[in-house]
Parts: structure tokens; C-alpha cells; sequence
């Protein structure tokens, strides 16, 4: 588990960042996938996509505690369904990046980017 930093910020937000550094086939074992994660987990064919797709989720349940469907706006935008809780996700080469808010602070907007 490749998962770097975990920090709560300001007490309002949870930011978590990953060196994704394990196979798709690995990640699987930190998060069975369910029926329909399943259906959108085979549609990606490649491997950097799979990573970032699995470690978003694993970071999602290591912050929340508990696993949580992540759905898309129209414009690409991540939110938690049914949920108390706001996302934004960013990857860059080998890392993703997290942060988590709750519906009453300001929407949150993480970007990372490898220099």
C-alpha cells in the first residue's frame, strides 16, 4: 500500500495522496469490486487507468471508512452520492490525489501536477 500522505486540514477537509505503485491485480484485493463496478472497472483497458480508478476508491474508504460509490457530473465532475460528503480527485503520472469536504464548507478542487 503505497499511500503517502493522509491529513486532515483546517478540520473541515481530508486530503490523502497515493504513489500508485502496485498493479491493478493487487489494488483488487484492498477493494472487491461489486456487480456494477465490475461492469465499469472492464471497460478500461489500460493499466495506469485501472490504478487510479481503484486507488481513488481505496483512499475514498480510508477517509469516509466505509466504502462509497463515486458517481460523474455531465461536465466530468466527481460527487458521492447519497452522501454528506463533497470530492475532487486529480492523478499525475504515477500519484493521485483526494480531497474530501462536507456538503456545508465550500466545494473542494484539488489539483496535482508531475514537473
Amino acid at each position: 500500500m503505497a499511500l503517502v500522505l493522509k491529513k486532515q486540514i483546517h478540520g473541515e477537509a481530508v486530503l490523502a495522496f497515493w504513489k500508485m505503485e502496485e498493479e491493478s491485480c493487487t489494488l483488487l484485493y484492498q477493494y472487491p469490486l461489486h456487480d456494477q463496478e465490475k461492469e465499469i472497472f472492464a471497460t478500461f483497458q489500460i493499466e495506469k487507468r485501472k490504478r487510479e480508478w481503484l486507488v481513488v476508491r481505496i483512499m475514498v474508504r480510508l477517509i469516509l471508512g466505509r466504502n462509497q460509490r463515486i458517481e460523474y457530473k455531465k461536465n466530468g465532475q466527481p460527487f458521492l452520492p447519497e452522501s454528506d460528503y463533497e470530492i475532487s480527485i486529480s492523478h499525475s503520472k504515477d500519484y493521485a490525489s483526494i480531497i474530501v469536504t462536507q456538503h456545508q464548507v465550500h466545494a473542494p478542487g484539488i489539483d496535482i501536477e508531475f514537473i
